[in-house]
């Protein structure tokens, strides 16, 4: 049986998770634990809906990311990211999905049409002058 803590990221409706501040859009705001993606009912050009993403940083929302990006992309736009150590679960209150990586926080790069969400490593290693 799931235990939910009282005032956990886990507990919240929808809206009490987008009651956090947004991001400016080059923000860099450090790592996070985790990254809740919330389907929004605005469409983009593509036809695809807009996602809102809401870091999660020690069990608690921190801030809205985007909110204007209908592509995710996991290790950004070269696609370097492993694909093992991701996972995806299901919120039990509000129904929305919960990305996360088993043994690294996270980071994401800017909030444009295409999302890019990076394990540590991964941003470190983009973000480093070595080749």
């Amino acid at each position: 049986m799931l235990k939910i803590m009282p005032h956990s990221f886990i507990s919240m409706p929808k809206a009490q998770l987008l009651d956090c501040p947004k991001r400016g859009w080059s923000e860099d705001i450090g790592p996070f634990n985790s990254l809740v993606l919330v389907p929004l009912r605005t469409r983009h050009d593509s036809g695809y809906r807009f996602m809102e993403f809401v870091a999660i940083k020690e069990d608690f929302p921190f801030k809205r990311l985007s909110g204007c990006s209908d592509v995710m992309m996991l290790g950004g736009y070269f696609n370097r990211a492993s694909s093992v150590n991701w996972t995806i679960d299901c919120l039990p209150i509000s129904g929305l999905f919960n990305l996360f990586h088993m043994t690294e926080k996270l980071h994401c790069g800017l909030a444009l049409s295409s999302f890019e969400i990076f394990t540590e490593t991964e941003y470190n290693r983009r973000n480093s002058d070595a080749p």
